[in-house]
C-alpha cells in the first residue's frame, strides 16, 4: 500500500517508479517484537542503547538543572532566568541548521553540543570575574541547548523501527531521571556556587566523549530490524579495512 502511494506520487510528479520497497521477514520481526525491552541488550543495538540513555540523562539534568541553578549566579533571578531563556531559542535554531550539514550532521552536533556545554560551565566554576563567569556560564548553557535539541531526533533513527518506541520510552525514562536529579544537583550551589556548574559540566563531558562509539545517521536509511543494523556496521568495519589497506599500500 505504501509503494502504490509512491507511485501515484511519482507518476504526479513526472518521476520514475520507485524500487519495490522489501519486506522485512515476518517472523523475525514478531520474534523482535516479542523479545520486547530484552531486545536492547543484543550486541548490535547495546551500545546505541547504553549511550543514547546517557545522552538523555545528561542532557535533562543539565538542561533543567542550569535553570534551577539560577539563584546561584550573582544576577537576579528574574534576569538570570531571561537570560537563560534567550540563549535557548538561538542554540535550538542552530541545532537545526547543523544537523543538515554533510560537514556536522546529528552526530557531532551532539558531541559538539555537549563538549562545548561541559567545557564553559566547567570554566565558569573556576572563574571568579563576574563578567567572565556569566559569559561562559550562558555559553555552556546555550551547548547544552543544542544537544538538548538534537538528541530526540538522533535518537530515533539509531534504533530499528520496530522497536524504536520502545527504545525511546526507555530513554526518555532516563531522561526524567536527569530531570528528577537536577534539582537536588541545582541545591549544592546553596553549599558552594561552583559545584552545580562542575556537576553538570562533568556530566556533559562525559557524554559528548560517548558519541564516538555511535555512528552518523544523516542521509542514512533507517534500519527496519536488527538485521539491518548488523548490516550497516559490517559495512562500516569492511569500509574501515579497505581505508587501512589503502593507507598501507600507499605508505609502502
Amino acid at each position: 500500500e505504501a509503494h502504490k502511494v509512491l507511485c501515484t506520487m511519482a507518476k504526479v510528479n513526472g518521476k520514475s517508479r520507485p524500487p519495490p520497497i522489501a519486506e522485512p521477514d515476518a517472523k523475525e520481526v514478531a520474534k523482535e517484537q516479542k523479545a520486547g525491552i530484552g531486545v536492547l541488550c543484543d550486541k548490535r543495538l547495546v551500545v546505541r542503547f547504553v549511550v543514547t540513555c546517557a545522552n538523555f540523562f545528561s542532557a535533562a539534568a543539565a538542561f533543567y538543572g542550569l535553570g534551577l541553578n539560577a539563584g546561584s549566579i550573582p544576577l537576579s533571578l528574574y534576569v538570570s532566568n531571561l537570560l537563560n531563556g534567550c540563549v535557548q531559542v538561538p542554540a535550538y535554531l542552530l541545532g537545526g541548521y547543523l544537523i543538515q550539514r554533510h560537514w556536522c550532521g546529528r552526530k557531532k552536533a551532539v558531541a559538539g553540543g555537549f563538549c562545548m556545554g561541559g567545557g564553559c560551565l566547567l570554566l565558569s566554576a573556576i572563574l571568579r570575574q563576574k563578567a567572565m563567569l556569566l559569559l561562559f556560564y550562558y555559553a555552556g548553557s546555550f551547548g547544552v541547548a543544542v544537544s538538548f535539541g538534537v538528541v530526540f531526533l538522533y535518537a530515533a533513527e539509531l534504533f530499528p523501527t520496530n522497536i524504536r518506541g520502545i527504545a525511546l520510552s526507555i530513554t526518555s525514562l532516563f531522561a526524567r531521571f536527569g530531570a528528577m536529579i537536577s534539582p537536588y544537583a541545582a541545591l549544592a550551589g546553596k553549599v558552594n556556587p561552583s559545584l552545580p556548574p562542575i556537576i553538570f559540566g562533568g556530566m556533559c563531558l562525559v557524554a559528548g566523549s560517548l558519541q564516538v562509539l555511535l555512528p552518523e545517521t544523516r542521509g542514512m536509511k533507517l534500519p527496519d530490524t536488527i538485521d539491518d543494523v548488523g548490516l550497516a556496521l559490517a559495512a562500516d568495519d569492511t569500509d574501515d579495512s579497505d581505508c587501512d589497506s589503502y593507507h598501507g599500500s600507499s605508505e609502502r
